[in-house]
């Protein structure tokens, strides 16, 4: 029951987080259209992944498109961070106005889509193969922790002043992107398009969606960043000024 939950909870974090992150910062850069979007795009997201979810099952190389759609998140989440990184609120958010709202939309799709499909086939298989009433509970509980989580954020993250917020955001993106490319790179070596296919999944392994640490790493989108928001917190609450030397 536990690992089921522990299943949920994570596929849930990876899907909601990324949209929350997505949704605060356009609130930030005063996008409104791109916003609606983004929240057109999860409604669209989520009906699809119900048809995607069947079309992935029939797949026989399930491993190269689990792999191709994480990396190419990556890669879109890493730009993403760059233009974060490298400039000014106000020279993001020019950057993110040039985006059509196609573009927003193609970015909802993908970051939903894929986790999407993984919690659809497991709700299916619970409710019609193992027809289990306590790891149906546990898997809801799981999403509905993770969906919380990533509402708080959104609800909650006026508080932050601009600083700290873009931090966090940084943190988190950071987070996002190097988790998800060592996920890529362990299905795509599972699917043995790559050179040294072998020996990358051995090394990766450890590190991929149920690896002995890689099943942990998606707690760290929420610890790490809480972390820093508490340490932030912390160092102003115990700061004392000290007055100039005469």
């Amino acid at each position: 029951m536990f690992n089921v939950l522990t299943v949920a909870l994570r596929q849930g974090l990876e899907a909601f987080l990324i949209i929350s992150v997505a949704l605060s910062y356009l609130r930030r850069a005063d996008l409104p259209r791109h916003r609606s979007a983004m929240l057109l795009g999860i409604s669209i997201s989520v009906l699809l992944s119900i048809g995607a979810a069947s079309l992935f099952q029939q797949t026989s190389n399930q491993a190269l498109w689990k792999g191709l759609f994480t990396i190419t998140a990556t890669v879109l989440v890493g730009v993403l961070t760059f233009r974060i990184y490298r400039g000014t609120l106000d020279v993001t958010k020019a950057y993110l106005e040039t985006c059509t709202i196609i573009e927003v939309l193609g970015f909802t799709a993908l970051m939903i889509i894929p986790k999407g499909i993984v919690m659809i086939i497991v709700f299916k298989a619970l409710i019609f193969q193992v027809q289990s009433v306590p790891l149906l509970i546990a898997a809801s509980f799981g999403t509905l922790c993770a969906a919380s989580l990533a509402w708080l954020l959104t609800r909650y993250e006026q508080l932050l002043n601009p600083s700290l917020f873009f931090q966090i955001t940084i943190i988190f993106l950071i987070t996002f992107v190097t988790q998800h490319c060592v996920y890529g790179i362990h299905e795509l070596t599972e699917a043995n398009v790559l050179p040294y296919s072998s020996w990358l999944h051995m090394v990766t392994e450890p590190y991929g969606p149920d690896g002995l640490y890689g099943q942990y790493v998606s707690y760290l989108l929420v610890v790490l960043p809480m972390a820093w928001v508490a340490g932030a917190s912390a160092k102003t609450m115990w700061s004392v000024d000290v007055p100039p030397q005469a």
